[in-house]
């Protein structure tokens, strides 16, 4: 595929459906603040209760099949197309601040991708900070990586890679990682709401934390981010933070959403914009009035069915997947 940049900003208003959604969300300052990031038992315990919780969401495994493995020693998810033989794979990392959920609570937007899609989707259970800083967690990513490039039904079809929040930052970074090691790079990236600047230098971290109902800086991210990545120095290296990284030296077509409520509305547009200046093929979506993690919560609006026709529609495309 030739090099390609496009950025798209919708302007239609909220929908209905959303706005009833976006209603009911709780406010985040009265959720309780993650831990300090040495209060390794306390961490313990709000992650406990933060998988109790998302394990009582209900997931429609309808046309797809569930199943587990693991590969180079992490367990990973596996969801199947129900009806037909997959031509294609893709690679999953979730969301929840390199310090929340897992690859098992994680399936309900995976699922909505293999349902439009038909591929085969890997979701990685990576080591959650505090207990694993950065190095761990992104050597033994890189060591699953391998090992899932060796199985054959994965390596002879195309396949990419998708990442959600921190998830979508781990994918851009795994990709650069990739790239230097020498390994066989995915076909395409996909990015939801990517955090990929865990220093917090954009100005959306400032501008618009005030209007996202979803997300604090001082009691959720600030504190992920140093349970993370301790010092500042870390946080602004590559494999932390893949805004700070080197793509000019080579990545893969693209593609990014976020919504115009977001806390990390920068690290998603300036990730763009470094692409786009470095001449790789970058697709930007900007969905009006969405909070961060919205392709999850709009699945009963129109914001939500967009996106994932967008995200179905780019990943078909680079995976050589017929409508």
């Amino acid at each position: 595929m030739s090099s390609s940049s496009q950025i798209s900003e919708s302007s239609a208003p909220v929908s209905p459906q959303a706005e009833t959604i976006l209603a009911r969300l709780p406010d985040p300052r009265l959720a309780p603040a993650m831990p300090l990031p040495s209060d390794i038992a306390g961490w313990q315990a709000y992650q406990a209760q933060v998988e109790t919780n998302a394990s009582a969401n209900a997931v429609d495994t309808q046309g797809v099949i569930v199943s587990s493995t693991t590969l180079g020693g992490l367990p990973v998810m596996v969801v199947r197309p129900e009806s037909s033989a997959a031509s294609a794979s893709a690679v999953y990392f979730h969301g929840g601040a390199y310090t929340c959920f897992s690859a098992r609570t994680s399936l309900v937007t995976p699922i909505q991708l293999v349902r439009r899609t038909g591929v085969t989707l890997y979701s990685i259970d990576y080591p959650l900070a505090p207990i694993s800083h950065w190095q761990h967690t992104t050597t033994a990513v890189l060591a699953a990586m391998r090992a899932l490039l060796t199985l054959p039904d994965f390596a002879k079809h195309p396949w990419a890679m998708i990442g959600e929040s921190a998830g979508g930052g781990l994918a851009a970074a795994m990709v650069m990682m990739l790239r230097d090691n020498h390994i066989d790079l995915p076909a395409a990236l996909l990015a939801w709401s990517p955090w990929t600047d865990l220093s917090a230098s954009g100005d959306s971290y400032i501008q618009r934390q005030d209007v996202d109902p979803c997300l604090l800086y001082e009691n959720h991210l600030q504190r992920a981010a140093a349970a993370y990545a301790p010092t500042h120095a870390e946080r602004i290296c590559a494999e932390v933070s893949p805004l700070f990284g080197d793509v000019a030296r080579g990545f893969v077509p693209t593609q990014i959403q976020v919504g115009s409520r977001e806390i990390l509305f920068s690290d998603a547009s300036r990730f763009a914009d470094k692409l786009r200046g470095a001449g790789q093929s970058v697709d930007f979506q900007i969905f009006e009035g969405m909070p961060h993690g919205f392709q999850g919560l709009m699945l009963d609006a129109p914001e939500g069915q967009r996106s994932l026709t967008m995200a179905a529609d780019f990943l078909r495309r680079y995976l050589l997947i017929e409508p």
